[in-house]
């Protein structure tokens, strides 16, 4: 009896293992499909295809104009994204640089997520299809590689690989920075052992903060955002808000437990929310930690999972209907 024991946990390992292997092959196979098909998309049809041409032209010119002004105007100018252009440019044509940042970002990011919870492939691959996540491959480019470096590094079970690219983020794409506070807030938060519901009170105060603050903050550091969003603020119709604000509802409806166990893409919510009114690219901020909330959103359970794959489902047809190459984020 014994040896059949030993025999039926032994093939049901085995079973395991060859399925996490089929899972990461698959995974692999759809992760490149969909890099290679968003790598050859051609250049006309999206906007902002010359200012990237333009990165992989003049990077080292812009990079020492901000040099020039100072270490903490290059610091808040993403100069390790004018590093990596400089370097592709070395060994590929303007046009090659951007379809390589292009492949390798929607590589990493797309492998890395669909692999982070591949019972629900199905799913996953509908959010790679999701216009806010999409573009960030097809026009946003900057903020999707900083995206991908992130969700490599935050999966990462290498200590040095994990730390190196949670620090280089910021560097490629500045809405890293309100990430990092979001995971400074939750890190002090556990340290001084505040219960999840005073954390989720202090999140919401922060937002609000921030959001009122963070605009002439960042023009007194000299960031190039400050100067584009001085005059003036893009008016949102409010559909944004209404639909986070029920996802975040569902979130705090799931219980304590999920919230500490999700609590930066809680917080990520929160933040967008608390900032919606007063920050103008609080959208484009709150794309950079999306991905984590369509995770935490597969998470929940009950009726509460129900009602949020519906209304995620919903919003996916409303964005494409809509168009997703409009300026500016779809809310």
């Amino acid at each position: 009896m014994d040896s059949q024991k030993r025999g039926a946990l032994l093939l049901e390992d085995q079973n395991s293992i060859s399925k996490s292997a089929y899972n990461k092959w698959a995974t692999f196979g759809i992760a490149l499909l969909y890099a290679l098909i968003l790598m050859n998309l051609p250049f006309s049809s999206f906007k902002d295809r010359l200012n990237y041409i333009n990165y992989a032209t003049n990077s080292s010119a812009i990079l020492s104009s901000y040099l020039a002004r100072g270490v903490v105007d290059l610091l808040v100018n993403e100069p390790l994204w004018l590093l990596i252009n400089i370097v592709l440019a070395f060994v590929l044509s303007p046009e090659n640089v951007v379809r390589a940042i292009i492949f390798l970002s929607a590589f990493l990011f797309s492998c890395t997520f669909l692999r982070a919870n591949p019972e629900k492939v199905i799913w996953l691959i509908l959010f790679l299809l999701l216009p806010q996540v999409l573009k960030n491959y097809t026009t946003h480019l900057r903020q999707g590689l900083a995206i991908s470096v992130f969700f490599v590094g935050y999966f990462s079970r290498k200590r040095i690989v994990r730390n190196s690219c949670l620090a280089a983020a910021p560097f490629i794409h500045a809405s890293f920075f309100f990430v990092w506070v979001i995971i400074l807030l939750e890190c002090i938060g556990k340290k001084l052992h505040f219960a999840i519901d005073v954390r989720v009170v202090n999140a919401i105060i922060s937002s609000i903060v921030l959001g009122i603050s963070i605009l002439p903050t960042i023009a007194w550091l000299g960031a190039r955002q400050g100067y584009e969003y001085s005059f003036g603020t893009q008016m949102e119709t409010g559909l944004g808000f209404i639909f986070w604000l029920c996802m975040l509802m569902l979130m705090i409806f799931q219980g304590k437990s999920y919230l500490d166990k999700y609590a930066i893409p809680t917080f990520g919510v929160i933040f967008y929310l608390g900032m919606y009114f007063f920050l103008p690219f609080a959208a484009r901020v709150f794309e950079s930690i999306l991905p984590f909330v369509l995770l935490a959103l597969l998470a929940l359970t009950g009726w509460r999972k129900h009602f949020a794959m519906v209304a995620l489902f919903v919003y996916f047809i409303f964005q494409w209907l809509f168009g997703f190459l409009r300026s500016g984020p779809m809310f």
